[in-house]
């Protein structure tokens, strides 16, 4: 089959283009596929990400702000805004200080160690706060923190 000079720049062209659609299909085809799965990717980062300020503990203190509960203000406080600081310390090229916050009528209070998950409750009595363990006392302005036998 002999074809002429028309009959074959024809059959050229829609070779051509039916292979610049065949190319152009694949083209999209795959770059669908890969939005699918950036987006996949995207939603599972998402997921995983810690929105800031929604760490909340069961008060609904946010941690990331520094915040913990106080059983003697009964309300989410941060203890170097809320307390007074009693010592401060250096270990790996850091500083670590100790707080102490007072009951609004000073029978109670609470202590705030870096050692300590959490805090620990005082009580007063006579002129220093303590419990079984630890003894706080201040003396000529002078705050000091003694273990209990």
């Amino acid at each position: 089959m002999k074809f002429n000079r028309k009959e074959k720049t024809f059959i050229m062209k829609k070779t051509y283009l039916w292979t610049a659609m065949l190319c152009t299909a694949i083209a999209f085809s795959a770059c669908k596929s890969n939005k699918a799965e950036q987006n996949t990717a995207s939603e599972a980062k998402t997921e995983e990400a810690v929105i800031p300020g929604s760490d909340k503990d069961e008060h609904g203190c946010v941690g990331s702000a520094g915040y913990v509960w106080s059983e003697v203000k009964k309300d989410c406080i941060r203890p170097f805004e809320a307390g007074l600081k009693i010592s401060e310390t250096q270990k790996d090229n850091a500083t670590y200080a100790t707080y102490i916050v007072f009951a609004a009528d000073s029978v109670q209070a609470e202590l705030y160690t870096p050692e300590s998950e959490g805090s620990i409750l005082l009580e007063r009595a006579d002129n220093q706060w303590k419990n079984d363990t630890i003894s706080v006392s201040c003396k000529n302005g002078q705050w000091s923190i003694s273990k209990q036998k």
